[in-house]
């Protein structure tokens, strides 16, 4: 092939305005691939969150009026959706007592009607659920979707139940399309609950779910739940990039319902002092790739969110619990410092003027393949100018000599083209500079279509074992990080994707031992950890394979990671941070640790299956965050004041009594079965401050329903 590289471009040229180089690619390059399923395109207005320009400014924006988004238009508001209002809900909402507790959920394939949802009488714990991909019910302030309210989840529950009462057994087939948690008849729609497991219903039965049992009264009262259902995968992008559109309006919508709520009840109940519910947010997702340093879209939004509600004065505590992620051992970091010489604080890179990555991209992958390259923060944006222009980027095909970016300035792309009479490009490189807390970054992201075509259009890209290259001869040097982002199909289960990753000579997976490597080893018999030395290993990491979702450090957020129960040797996949963001917003560290499995040969946490009284094994850091949001939700419902109510759920509140019960281990602590947890010290970039048990509020056995 005689590659080459076409002029650059800006993002506009092609009529799409955006600043958002994922949405331009799906505009540009992904968009006719999804042409073929009918009426599968729709625009979605601006963000629908209340005075949404006195929250974030406008030009900050990362999906505006003119994006398409794969969303299928039965579900989508035609018209331009309402302010939202709280007198516009307040009819529909039910009436609770002023100490209720709010878990909001934002997850996939939540069950509605599970036993471990409702009360002793059958009636649903659910205030509301927003399924935002079911068909659009005229709710004129939704920009999609369809959302119900507890009084219409029963009517529904009541319809579907044998003898017409909310006891009766419950036709969950009918009563999941009658409530649009499924819809078989849209090409698109959602499936979830059709399996046997669906990953939000587990996530909510670990972090909220009780059996209706006398027993659980008190917490069945006060604990109730606001679900936001999020679209099927189809929606969310092959590389996850339209879920932050999805994520930021589920948690605005969660906080303005609990308000509303707060607003009706405490009208009628005549309540005074405090302003509001507790609320424990649980948001089990995540992304591979960004800057990890609280600056994505979805984490600004989220801040403004929470400052914007004090401003409103409500002042009752919210707490956002969020997974590390679970991609330890995948390859998708690497980091370097780049410059003749000299070193940056502590870190223990030394500076090189040029440093290779090699990238395996797979065959027979459906999907395209990304990584993002990031430079540290920058004191102004004329700093990442001159920056920019420092740099050579070079990317080099399989079997092909390497070629050099042309240089690129901020929001234009350049494509590489595998011949002068190819029609179309298999490989686009897009510039960026975007403002953080501490200063402004630049950034670059490479995007490789797919290694397989169904539809035979030859616009494949060659599979096999790319290399990037970044040469800066500069003095101070410059760090830089490398970063595969989400790798997904556009329907949950297929293996239409194949996950690349970054394939360097001296990236050791496994021990001496035979045992895979993990970023701290824990060697048979103790626990002394052993740090993956940057000299041996290279420049691809374990440490820094975070959520990039879950970065910013705020009081009102945690990070969870996961471990064995069993022996409370952290689980391999659950990731690692890399112990300095250079940001003071960014995430150094994980706040603290979950069971996530429960022994060596068992898979996973066993809890509600996708049906009714099913139990389903599921495994990863998503799982420790439900058992995490359900010990601050009992830790709320045992608090004695509104200042107890203050501090619990803070990171510092985490931190502490995670830090406290790893101070009894090797002091003759037992586990639920009896075993010795002598575990040793842990690693903070992966099991936080400490590991704490499993909730005492959690199954009594593990067939408990």
């Amino acid at each position: 092939m005689t590659w080459s590289w076409q002029t650059p471009r800006k993002m506009d040229d092609d009529g799409v305005e955006t600043e958002n180089p994922y949405v331009h690619w799906w505009n540009t390059r992904e968009k006719s691939d999804r042409e073929s399923l009918e009426n599968s395109l729709v625009r979605l207005n601006s963000l629908p969150i209340p005075k949404y320009n006195e929250i974030l400014d406008d030009t900050e924006t990362q999906f505006g009026g003119t994006d398409q988004i794969p969303l299928s238009k039965s579900s989508a508001n035609p018209d331009m959706h309402d302010d939202w209002a709280a007198e516009t809900i307040s009819d529909r909402l039910p009436c609770v007592d002023d100490d209720t507790i709010i878990l909001g959920i934002v997850d996939t394939g939540i069950a509605l009607g599970h036993r471990r949802f409702r009360g002793l009488k059958g009636e649903t714990r659910v205030i509301s659920s927003w399924q935002q991909d079911a068909r659009f019910a005229e709710q004129a302030d939704l920009p999609c979707g369809e959302e119900l309210f507890g009084p219409e989840i029963d009517d529904l529950i009541v319809a579907h139940s044998q003898r017409g009462a909310a006891t009766g057994d419950l036709d969950e087939e009918t009563f999941n399309r009658a409530a649009g948690l499924v819809d078989p008849l849209n090409p698109i729609g959602q499936r979830d609950l059709d399996r046997a497991g669906a990953h939000g219903t587990h996530v909510l039965d670990l972090a909220a779910g009780f059996a209706p049992d006398p027993e659980n009264a008190e917490a069945i009262r006060r604990q109730k739940i606001i679900a936001v259902n999020l679209p099927a995968q189809h929606a969310h992008g092959t590389a996850g990039n339209f879920l932050a559109y999805f994520a930021v309006t589920a948690v605005a919508r969660i906080l303005f319902v609990a308000d509303a709520l707060w607003g009706k009840s405490s009208a009628k109940n005549g309540s005074q002092g405090k302003a509001g519910f507790p609320i424990v947010i649980n948001f089990s997702y995540g992304m591979q790739a960004g800057p990890k340093d609280g600056s994505l879209f979805f984490e600004r939004m989220i801040r403004a969110l929470l400052r914007h509600r004090e401003k409103l004065g409500m002042t009752s505590p919210v707490r956002i619990v969020m997974p590390v992620g679970n991609d330890n051992l995948e390859r998708g970091h690497a980091k370097a410092v780049l410059g003749q010489k000299g070193a940056i604080g502590s870190w223990p890179y030394p500076a090189q003027p040029r440093v290779e990555i090699p990238w395996r991209i797979l065959p027979a992958d459906g999907t395209a393949n990304f990584t993002e390259i990031w430079f540290e923060a920058q004191a102004t944006k004329e700093d990442c100018v001159a920056l920019a222009q420092d740099l050579q980027i070079h990317i080099a095909p399989p079997r092909s000599p390497s070629f050099p970016v042309p240089k690129v300035s901020e929001q234009q792309y350049s494509d590489l083209i595998p011949s002068a009479t190819a029609s179309e490009s298999v490989a686009r490189v897009y510039s960026r500079i975007q403002p953080g807390d501490d200063g402004w970054r630049l950034s670059f992201l490479v995007c490789v279509s797919p290694t397989q075509d169904p539809e035979g259009r030859g616009r494949q890209a060659p599979a096999g074992l790319w290399t990037l290259a970044v040469e800066a001869h500069r003095d101070p040097p410059v760090a830089v990080s490398f970063y595969i982002q989400s790798d997904q199909s556009s329907v949950r289960g297929s293996k239409q994707a194949q996950r690349s990753y970054f394939d360097h000579s001296n990236y050791k997976v496994h021990l001496e031992t035979g045992r895979k490597r993990d970023a701290f080893h824990y060697e048979l018999g103790h626990f002394a950890k052993v740090e993956e030395p940057w000299e041996e290993q290279g420049p691809v990491q374990r440490r820094g394979s975070h959520n990039a979702v879950a970065t910013l450090s705020l009081p009102e957020i945690c990070c969870i990671g996961s471990y064995r129960d069993s022996d409370g040797r952290p689980t391999l996949y659950s990731a690692a941070t890399d112990g300095g963001t250079g940001s003071t917003s960014g995430r150094a560290m994980v706040s603290a640790a979950y069971p996530g499995e429960t022994a060596g040969s068992l898979y996973g946490l066993l809890a509600s299956g996708a049906r009714d009284g099913s139990v389903k094994a599921f495994r990863g850091t998503s799982m420790s965050t439900g058992l995490a949001s359900r010990d601050i939700l009992q830790a709320f419902q045992d608090a004695s004041s509104d200042a107890d109510l203050a501090a619990i759920g803070t990171e510092t509140w985490l931190i502490n009594r995670a830090a406290a019960h790893e101070r009894k281990i090797g002091k003759g602590l037992l586990d639920r079965w009896g075993q010795d947890m002598t575990w040793g010290v842990g690693a903070p970039q992966k099991t936080g401050a400490g590991r704490l048990p499993m909730p005492t509020s959690w199954r009594r056995s593990r067939i408990d329903r």
